[in-house]
């Protein structure tokens, strides 16, 4: 295809904005586009330019750097303050050389400011590639935008810390807090099943010793639980013995004590992303 992949020629509408109607090249132009299935609208000066795009839907506009009346531009900055968007492609009669020295006597300062940035308006084929290309980046613009607003804003995950002894609590807190997570603590296995019935949890670091009930209670009482967040055992107690009544209880992750804080992060991710 030669135009947005999205839209067929037939679909595109261009606006050619020149400086009278007596304008051959603009009229062989108009008949080039038309010709490649394009519906043309024309204006004949920068004020019609305005008009014609707050009344009909357009997709790329082809100015005149020469056109009467208003400043080329203030016309360029009124269009982009309608449809900030919408392609614009300056198109000029003149050579290279022309074209050049006109851009610098007119002070040209939009679109890098350099003459360049025009297109002769008998170069059909410059023109119908840069046409295509600015199609081409605006479906890409649209595209992203609805991503952007299919995703969600991220909720920080909240990680539960349960462990008798205060000073952990308070360590891991702080820490978790730091890489924005939201954190609830519990001294108890009591406690930490209170807060899961009660709360939205992501992620409990549980202690496998403490006393009353213990870490491998704590995780018989949250398998039975509809909802059931993701476990990292928190553990001075390394062997295999250990690892398989954990795991046959639901736990997802063990951290060996005392913790690097590295590691735990890691597998915090690990497990949100696993969520997720």
């Amino acid at each position: 295809m030669t135009l947005d992949q999205e839209k067929s020629s037939s679909q595109v509408t261009v606006l050619v904005v020149t400086e009278d109607n007596t304008d051959k090249e603009a009229d062989s132009l108009t008949c080039f586009l038309l010709g490649h299935g394009m519906t043309v609208l024309r204006a004949y000066n920068g004020a019609e330019g305005l008009e014609t795009v707050r009344m009909h839907p357009v997709d790329v506009i082809l100015l005149d750097v020469k056109i009467p009346g208003m400043d080329v531009s203030a016309v360029f900055a009124a269009l982009q303050q309608i449809s900030p968007r919408l392609p614009i492609i300056l198109v000029n009669e003149d050579d290279m050389a022309t074209r050049a020295a006109r851009a610098r006597t007119a002070g040209v300062r939009f679109m890098n400011a350099s003459a360049d940035n025009s297109v002769r308006i008998s170069d059909y084929a410059k023109l119908l590639a840069r046409i295509q290309g600015r199609l081409s980046a605006r479906r890409l613009e649209q595209e992203a935008d609805r991503t952007s607003a299919a995703i969600e804003p991220t909720k920080p995950p909240t990680i539960l810390v349960v462990d008798d002894d205060q000073n952990t609590v308070d360590i891991l807190t702080r820490l978790l807090t730091r890489h924005g997570m939201t954190v609830l603590p519990a001294y108890n296995g009591l406690e930490c099943l209170e807060i899961v019935r009660t709360h939205t949890v992501d992620v409990i670091l549980l202690d496998d010793i403490m006393p009353g009930m213990d870490g491998f209670a704590v995780c018989a009482a949250l398998k039975r639980m509809t909802h059931t967040p993701s476990i990292v055992f928190m553990t001075a107690r390394d062997d295999m013995t250990t690892r398989a009544a954990a795991l046959s209880l639901g736990v997802s992750e063990f951290i060996a004590k005392p913790i690097n804080h590295g590691d735990l992060l890691a597998r915090i991710h690990t497990q949100i992303a696993a969520r997720r």
